[in-house]
């Protein structure tokens, strides 16, 4: 009877084992798999311990983010971090379906239920590597000033409320103002010989 007893103890204890939850401290992420050291308590730390996320999802969790890990059969050797968060740096107030994707720089991605919302936290957002963007809308505004490096094609509504810049050409302002202030030379007119010029044009737009 004793040994039972023992042998339901020693699974007890593998159980209670399988599961826990610390701060993550330290992490490296130059190789195929990510590897964190968390801290459980001031008595336990695990280093390199291997951090599984969602195909496609990455991420780099700052330090004292939270951690849930499991242990295989209950062996505290053979531990994997199944899931992290951050309290500090996570977005609060979400409703309910709605998603966002955000870091601890202030940058985010939020589909909310108005609409989705790119916050760049003051700093660069970048389209690389594509032959082609298209927007499928029939407006697009702009606040500030638009400074194309490429061509622009637009078969739609284009509001800026800033200048519209082509490094190959003058800015929309510019060409504006020169069409506003052009005119056109008359030839052969008061004594046959004189060339006289238009006014600038009337209508500005």
């Amino acid at each position: 009877m004793s040994g039972t007893v023992a042998a339901i103890e020693r699974v007890y204890r593998r159980i209670m084992l399988m599961v826990g939850r610390g701060r993550i401290k330290i992490g490296r992420d130059d190789k195929s798999v990510q590897t964190q050291q968390v801290r459980l308590s001031q008595f336990e730390t695990f280093d390199d311990v291997p951090r599984l996320a969602e195909y496609g999802f990455n991420s780099m969790p700052p330090e004292d983010s939270d951690a849930v890990l499991v242990f295989v059969g209950g062996n505290r050797l053979d531990g994997v971090i199944i899931a992290t968060g951050n309290q500090q740096f996570r977005m609060r107030s979400l409703k309910p379906g709605e998603v966002s994707i955000s870091d601890n720089l202030g940058q985010s991605v939020f589909l909310s239920k108005s609409g989705i919302v790119v916050n760049g936290a003051g700093l660069p957002v970048t389209i690389t590597n594509t032959p082609k963007v298209t927007c499928d809308t029939p407006l697009v505004h702009m606040t500030g000033d638009a400074d194309i490096v490429g061509n622009l094609t637009v078969g739609k509504n284009i509001v800026a409320q800033g200048d519209i810049s082509d490094h190959a050409v003058k800015s929309m302002a510019g060409m504006r103002q020169i069409h506003d202030q052009h005119t056109h030379p008359i030839q052969n007119v008061a004594q046959g010989q004189n060339t006289i010029n238009t006014q600038q044009p009337s209508q500005q737009e």
